[in-house]
């Protein structure tokens, strides 16, 4: 979901949508991470869980405990704000998470769309873009690229 003008009202919104007991998780990644295990830790914490102090390298066991508690707690859908601060590593991270935890994933861009690496990264996605698609050019695109528009969702 874009937030072309980095609106608070926009974030605002989308915060009011937390219900964790309801299957909705709101995520706000810790600013200027870069790390999967950091990610994961704020996911939990959300989630009632106490910070793990020996999570310091990203693991696949950290993952498959990460997803079983998704699981468990039967989160639906997890809303990610401020996506586009996050490395594009960390795009396949959450795309993991949202595939193998069957849940629905939204990545909230405030202020600019996703870069070109990210972007790719949502190769293959089944996607929706509210508001305008990102920028960049067509050509530069991998040819199976192509979300499709979608009406935008306000706050009203």
């Amino acid at each position: 979901m874009l937030d072309p003008p980095d609106s608070l009202r926009v974030q605002r919104a989308i915060e009011s949508l937390a219900a964790p007991d309801l299957g909705t998780v709101v995520l706000t990644p810790t600013p200027g991470t870069q790390s999967g295990a950091v990610l994961l830790q704020d996911l939990l914490d959300l989630l009632g869980f106490p910070r793990q102090p020996a999570w310091q390298v990203l693991t696949s066991g950290m993952v498959d405990v990460t997803i079983d508690i998704l699981r468990r707690r039967q989160v639906q859908i997890l809303y990610v704000l401020r996506a586009h601060r996050l490395h594009d590593r960390l795009w396949d991270l959450l795309l993991v998470l949202a595939e193998r935890a069957h849940l629905t994933l939204w990545l909230t861009l405030h202020g600019e769309g996703p870069s070109l690496a990210q972007s790719r990264r949502l190769v293959g996605c089944d996607l929706e873009w509210h508001l305008p698609p990102p920028r960049h050019r067509q050509r530069r695109e991998p040819p199976e690229w192509r979300p499709h528009r979608a009406p935008a969702v306000t706050a009203d």
